[in-house]
């Protein structure tokens, strides 16, 4: 099994879980979009709120890339890092580009 962070092999995933995959992968795509808008408005608090919501749900989704940058943006948002935070929806854009169900 690779271990490339653009691995989108879903294989591993239960069934009834890749069921739910879609709508979940949507909702990442919209988190996208409001990442961006609140990296304009400097929202570092809202930001924090949805980043933890990606880092917990990732791993359930049999995802956890997505889990792994939740995590990382979370911390960058307690930072206030716009910056990393910018860079990190980059990568999770990126990575639900390559996934396919």
């Amino acid at each position: 099994m690779s271990t490339d962070d653009s691995s989108t092999d879903l294989d591993h995933v239960d069934e009834a879980v890749r069921a739910l995959l879609p709508n979940y992968l949507k909702r990442r795509s919209v988190d996208v979009v409001t990442i961006n808008e609140l990296l304009q408005t400097g929202d570092f608090l809202e930001l924090g709120r949805l980043a933890h919501n990606m880092r917990g749900s990732g791993g359930a989704y049999g995802l956890p890339k997505i889990t792994e940058i939740g995590g990382q943006m979370e911390a960058a948002a307690k930072q206030q890092d716009g910056e990393k935070i910018a860079e990190l929806v980059q990568t999770l854009e990126h990575f639900l580009s390559g996934i396919r169900l």
